[in-house]
């Protein structure tokens, strides 16, 4: 999406002609934008502490600018100290997330020691932690009880990712008891065991952590269990939207596949990462139990030996962009029109028939997604 900006060659545009801007396209004044944007660092530095620090600092530069409003952060188990960089690293309003797993891999090389994700844009978090003791279920209900009163926009995106202290099959009470108390077995959620994982500056202990990101997106899911590197190509194949590329992946896979792939296997999945994902930044990491859901309806469970592929899509604006003085940006934006009457637009996200009547330095796009 894109915020209405200015161009100097309207300055000298009339009214009329910005009337016909509903339908002609000037050169250098349309423009697709993503509502979320996403940068991705990574290292394989043997210090985990330098390996975060060098990862948050590629992150940022690749925001160009931008603030991020949720970070998401892998390290190697038993490192998870290395979290406690990220503060100095971010915006105090960002919120920062961390799970531990091993031999994380993205496009740029596997068994990294950290990899940090800064989203930025029109995506949102919230989160809640909850002790499981020896109810693993308990500690789900809690979670989704808690995740259900937090308010969204009607039209947000949402992504459940449950992560913490729950080994296969104890992966499965946690979803089972976060279905009881949320509802809906559409939800969409990921997540899996990763022994400790990381909240409020602070790390996740004998508990699990629920995080919701919610905003302007959709998700595609895959969720297949085998020892070999197929299940792998099938989980992605089911997370494809074969109208668009993703703009991140996260890959919550099995340990036990890891071991049993061995190198040739290992080459060919990240062989089916890149040909999948294209550009799409992804990180796949390798923990002890695997949440998820085959496809985009089916009901999410927990398991171990799997690979649980999650698509993110963000939703992009086709909008007009201006760039001049204040003076020269237009009262209202021009109407948008189709030959359909039920094409539809988000004004800063949500559901709107028409662009009419609009302030100028909202964010619109066209359509549903």
């Amino acid at each position: 999406m894109l915020k209405m900006r200015g161009n100097k060659s309207l300055s000298k545009i009339c009214g009329a002609a910005l009337a016909l801007f509903i339908g002609v396209t000037l050169s250098g004044s349309v423009k697709a934008a993503d509502a979320i944007v996403v940068g991705m660092g990574q290292s394989t530095t043997t210090n985990a502490s330098t390996a975060m620090s060098a990862s948050a600092d590629t992150a940022i530069t690749a925001l160009g600018g931008k603030t991020a409003t949720v970070v998401l952060a892998w390290v190697d188990s038993g490192s998870e100290a290395a979290f406690s960089v990220l503060a100095a690293k971010f915006a105090t309003t960002t919120k920062i997330y961390g799970f531990s797993a091993r031999h994380a891999s993205t496009q740029n090389g596997r068994d990294m020691m950290a990899v940090v994700f800064a989203l930025a844009g029109q995506i949102s978090a919230s989160h809640t932690t909850a002790a499981h003791g020896t109810n693993y279920q308990t500690a789900g209900s809690q979670i989704g009880t808690t995740l259900k009163a937090v308010t969204t926009g009607a039209t947000d995106g949402k992504l459940f990712i449950l992560a913490g202290d729950q080994n296969n099959p104890l992966d499965n009470q946690v979803v089972t008891g976060f279905f009881q108390t949320y509802g809906g077995t559409s939800a969409w959620v990921t997540g899996g065991s990763t022994g400790h994982a990381f909240a409020d500056g602070q790390i996740v202990s004998g508990a699990i952590l629920g995080i919701l990101l919610y905003g302007e997106f959709d998700c595609r899911f895959g969720f297949v269990q085998g020892s070999t590197v197929t299940p792998t190509l099938t989980a992605l194949t089911n997370a494809t939207d074969a109208t668009k590329k993703p703009t991140f992946s996260i890959v919550f896979n099995c340990i036990s596949r890891y071991e049993s792939m061995g190198a040739s296997g290992l080459t060919t999945e990240m062989t089916y990462f890149k040909q999948s994902l294209g550009t799409a930044p992804f990180v796949s990491a390798y923990g002890l139990g695997e949440i998820g859901k085959a496809n985009l309806t089916s009901t999410a469970y927990g398991t171990g030996g799997a690979c649980s592929v999650t698509n993110i899509y963000t939703r992009v604006a086709t909008s007009v962009a201006f760039e001049n003085s204040p003076s020269a940006v237009p009262k209202q934006i021009p109407s948008l029109t189709s030959s359909k009457s039920a094409t539809q637009y988000r004004i800063n996200g949500s559901i709107a028939n028409s662009t009419k009547s609009q302030p100028a330095e909202v964010i619109v796009s066209k359509g549903t997604k």
